[in-house]
């Protein structure tokens, strides 16, 4: 079952999604010999009857030059072939084949002089390693990570700091000899994420989406990223007319790729797509929050619904005409004007009037009037991106092409 949209959380009696008024709670960390009932939000004895009860299975660790075979439960020799013959072996997934590789198209960004410099990690070489207990020290971490450590290049990186959590997982920055990756652990051992990272490392597609190496840390999946500097929304009213245009330009084109490859992304808004500063005056951009791809023809969640969704509940048929109308949202997220109204929990409560009396007031603006980049006046371009009728809507190509 697909995640709910952004600000609700799904009814375990009635399966639909509802929107989320209350704060988040704490996962409950358990001592060492317990383990956590995510029903009852209790910490339970740590045996075969209650792991069993709770569907939980050891995963054993096999030392290095072996691999395990999970029909077996035994570590066998890492032989040519043997993955191959045995696809119930247990190995880590990469998202990426290919080391990732800052997009030719940087954008001048002045405000990149603010942030720290992140040097390049190539994710496809960072290890997850099992360890003795407490070999990497961090009382922010739960009990069973004391017992796995990430290592790039032969450096331990021990150093662990918090950044972000949500609804779905939370994410550290892990650090050691001038490197540093993102991990965003999940709370759910079944996430949507996890079975789309698969789906990405099968498909091996070349888009720019943020690097990332998936792995099993004891019973739990964490993803290994590229660290980024944060999400596009810190960017909001920061670009000046003809550099926004090209920023909008960058994201189109990474989401034709995916669409090419039968791929949508339909939760698209300045908090999924990440930025790094290259140097202190070049800005690159790529996905993020992996969760928001879907293959076409298929349903998931989506923050921004176009007009054609807005009784979907926020899970409208993944295909391009979404992305489209969303990148438009983002247009406007990065001009600093309001996008409420296209919310999924109110644009359902709107009328046709009340949607295009909206969007007349952003196409006078003089935010829009002063746009510049595009071949077309910006204001046309913004037109055909946020029509209300999908078949009138532009293409991705169309928009790839009008922006110079």
């Amino acid at each position: 079952m697909p995640r709910c949209p952004n600000g609700s959380r799904r009814n375990k009696k009635t399966g639909k999604c509802e929107k989320y008024t209350h704060k988040n709670k704490n996962k409950k960390v358990c001592p060492e010999d317990k383990i956590l009932n995510l029903k009852t939000n209790r910490c339970i004895k740590n045996n075969t009857i209650n792991k069993n009860k709770l569907g939980s299975k050891k995963v054993k660790i096999c030392p290095e030059g072996k691999i395990l075979n999970l029909k077996t439960n035994r570590c066998i020799k890492n032989k040519q072939g043997i993955v191959k013959s045995l696809p119930s072996i247990l190995k880590p997934s990469n998202l990426n084949k290919t080391p990732f590789k800052t997009s030719s198209n940087l954008i001048f960004m002045k405000n990149c002089s603010i942030y720290n410099e992140i040097g390049y990690i190539d994710i496809n070489n960072v290890k997850l390693i099992k360890t003795p207990p407490n070999s990497c020290k961090s009382s922010s971490m739960s009990t069973n990570t004391n017992n796995f450590k990430f290592v790039y290049n032969n450096v331990d990186l021990c150093n662990i700091k918090f950044l972000n959590k949500g609804a779905y997982g939370m994410v550290h920055q892990y650090s050691g000899g001038g490197y540093n990756i993102a991990v965003k652990s999940y709370f759910n051992k079944n996430d949507g994420e996890i079975k789309i990272s698969k789906l990405l490392n099968k498909l091996n597609i070349p888009c720019k989406i943020v690097n990332s190496k998936l792995f099993k840390r004891g019973n739990e999946y964490v993803a290994a990223m590229e660290l980024m500097n944060g999400p596009l929304s810190k960017m909001k009213g920061k670009f000046v007319n003809t550099n926004l245009m090209l920023v909008i330009k960058e994201i189109a084109s990474h989401l034709k790729c995916l669409n090419d490859n039968n791929l949508v992304y339909t939760d698209l808004k300045t908090a999924n797509i990440l930025f790094k500063c290259i140097g202190k005056e070049k800005i690159s951009v790529c996905l993020g929050d992996i969760g928001g791809i879907c293959q076409k023809n298929s349903t998931n969640a989506c923050t921004f619904l176009p007009w054609e969704y807005r009784y979907s509940g926020g899970f409208p048929k993944c295909d391009e005409k979404i992305m489209v109308w969303c990148l438009g949202v983002v247009l406007l997220e990065l001009l600093n004007i309001n996008t409420d109204i296209f919310h999924w929990s109110e644009i359902k409560y709107k009328t046709h009037t009340d949607i295009t009396k909206k969007l007349n007031s952003i196409y006078n603006s003089n935010k829009i009037k002063i746009l510049k980049g595009s071949k077309q006046n910006p204001e046309d371009l913004l037109k055909v991106m946020l029509n209300l009728d999908p078949n009138i809507r532009c293409s991705l190509n169309y928009i790839i092409k009008n922006i110079v």
